[in-house]
Order: structure tokens, then C-alpha cells, then sequence
């Protein structure tokens, strides 16, 4: 994409400032792709039938492509604000930042979804040691699915583990972010919303999209309830101590999503 293109497209009204800072990632399954200005770069790539496949070595050509075009738009934009790109943070400022990183990923919260994620793990692992369904990691990143190779399920079951599993490491992901954030903004005077609190919005929706397709998973394979319940009890007290440590998160509007008509 050429950097004119860029600029162009950055400028379009039909985009919404700041709708991929609160997303799942999972473009093949949003609503929203046509309001975002990061999809649109990325389906301008695509025009080659290769574009969207992680592994071939084209998609990683044109993605640096658009990275050097970023760069370019990002000094541009630098530029017009007079912020200065060559400032870096001091050794302390960095430290801070480690610092916090750190203490989110020893919080309880993050440590229960670390202890949900690999009960998942255990659990596909145990009940198809055949490895019918690819780990978790295999899964596309671009939110295409990998096809499963599980027979006799059917498309409902097969769409639930493709939630699970794309959720599966994200939940903790999402609160990091949002626990790391929650420290820097907690002494910061706030107008309106927190960004921890998106991205914990964001944790607790694919905690809420994970607990429907396990309840799929319960209905399509009764027989194997022993084994999903305690998943399921543990991501839902996961989901209400989030909600209690963030009381504020289920409000946050989320750019775009939270405003549409097209999102329920």
C-alpha cells in the first residue's frame, strides 16, 4: 500500500478512531471489519490469494511493507503534532513499567486464567490423546480456523472448540494489560474511561463467549461432563472476581462495538 493510500484511508470517516485498541483479534468473526482502518490495511494485502496465509513468506513481505508505510505515516503524524520520536523514556520510567508487568502476572486473577488455559490444554490432550484437534498455538493468528480432525461432531461442536481455543491464552493476555494498566491509572485523573478497564472488558467477554461454547461442548458430549464442569466452575468464579476487581469494566464502551447497532 502506498503511503498517499495510507494516509488517505486514515483520514476516511467510515473508520472509527481507536476500534481495533479494544478488539479480539479475531477479524474472520467481527462485525465491524468494515469501521477499521487496521483490517482494511491488512485486506488491501490480501488481494493475493497467499496474503492471508501466516506461514507463506509473501504474507511476511507485505506485512513489512505496510509496517515501513506505518512508520512513515506515524512520523508524518509526529511531525504534524511536534512530538519529538527520538525522546525514550528514562532507565527508571522503563523499570516502572517491568516493574508493573510484573506484578500483573503474579496476580490472582492472571494466575487463575494461566490455571484455566492449561486445564484446557489437559483436557483436549486427555480426551482426543490422538491429537485430533491441533494445539491451541496452531491456530491461525490471522482468526482463520485450523480444521479440526474430530469426526462425529458436528458444526456447533466444532465452532465451540474454535472459540475455546482461540480465547484460551488471550483471557490472560487481556487481564496483564489491564492489571499492568490498572496500577498506572490509578493515581491519574480520569474524565471519562480507564484503558484497563477495556481491556478487561475484553477478558471478560471472551471468558463469556468460552463459558457458551463449553456449554455446547456439554450438550454435544454429555459423557464427558466429569471432565468440563470443573473448567467451567473455575471460569466462572475467574469471570466474577474479574468483575469485582474491575466493577467498572462491563460499562466501558468499546469503540465502535459498544455503539453499534450491528453488535448485540
Amino acid at each position: 500500500m502506498e503511503k498517499k493510500k495510507l494516509l488517505d484511508l486514515a483520514e476516511d470517516p467510515r473508520f472509527i478512531p481507536g476500534i481495533y485498541n479494544y478488539c479480539d483479534r479475531w477479524c474472520e468473526r467481527c462485525t465491524m471489519t468494515s469501521a477499521c482502518l487496521v483490517y482494511s490495511t491488512l485486506e488491501d494485502a490480501s488481494d493475493d490469494p497467499a496474503g492471508l496465509d501466516l506461514h507463506n513468506a509473501e504474507f511476511w513481505e507485505d506485512l513489512q511493507q505496510i509496517f515501513q508505510q506505518t512508520l512513515e505515516l506515524i512520523k508524518t503524524c509526529a511531525a504534524e503534532k511536534g512530538i519529538d520520536l527520538e525522546a525514550v523514556e528514562t532507565d527508571a520510567v522503563i523499570a516502572d513499567a517491568a516493574a508493573l508487568r510484573n506484578k500483573a502476572k503474579n496476580h490472582e486473577l492472571v494466575q487463575t486464567a494461566r490455571l484455566y488455559a492449561d486445564r484446557v490444554d489437559r483436557w483436549f490432550s486427555g480426551q482426543f490423546p490422538a491429537g485430533g484437534f491441533p494445539a491451541s498455538e496452531d491456530m491461525a493468528s490471522d482468526g482463520r480456523s485450523v480444521d479440526p480432525i474430530l469426526p462425529g461432531l458436528d458444526e456447533h461442536a466444532q465452532d465451540a472448540i474454535e472459540i475455546i481455543r482461540w480465547y484460551q491464552h488471550q483471557i490472560m493476555v487481556k487481564l496483564v494489560r489491564g492489571l499492568s494498566g490498572n496500577d498506572e491509572e490509578a493515581s491519574a485523573e480520569n474524565d471519562w474511561q480507564r484503558d484497563a478497564d477495556g481491556s478487561v472488558k475484553v477478558a471478560l467477554i471472551g471468558m463469556d463467549r468460552s463459558i457458551m461454547a463449553w456449554g455446547t461442548m456439554l450438550e454435544t458430549l454429555p459423557d464427558r461432563a466429569a471432565g468440563i464442569h470443573p473448567i467451567l466452575l473455575g471460569l466462572e468464579q475467574l469471570r466474577r472476581k474479574t468483575e469485582q476487581t474491575f466493577p467498572c469494566a462491563r460499562s466501558f464502551t468499546r469503540p465502535g462495538f459498544d455503539i453499534s447497532p450491528l453488535v448485540s
